[in-house]
């Protein structure tokens, strides 16, 4: 096996590892994400009647800030990957 050959095959091995990391990221992603709009949807379903759905200024502020932090750890759990990647 060439040098060549060698470095082609160890650049596959270290991009598929890099895919694998973020597949893991992502995913953690979703769960986290899904777990948070199920908890804000169970939560809503226990405050309102269908018919009285509004939503006040310190609900909006506590959904705001919530949204904020679930973003946050989504970007935490994939810019690692994300920089893995492009550092090519």
């Amino acid at each position: 096996m060439t040098d060549v050959e060698r470095t082609n095959i160890e650049s596959y091995f270290e991009n598929i590892n890099n895919l694998i990391a973020l597949k893991e990221a992502l995913d953690r992603s979703l769960k986290h994400t899904s777990s948070e709009i199920d908890f804000a949807m169970s939560w809503l379903d226990d405050q309102y009647e269908e018919d009285e759905l509004t939503l006040h200024d310190s609900y909006n502020k506590i959904f705001s800030d919530q949204y904020t932090k679930t973003m946050k750890q989504v970007l935490e759990n994939i810019l690692p990957c994300w920089r893995l990647i492009n550092k090519k």
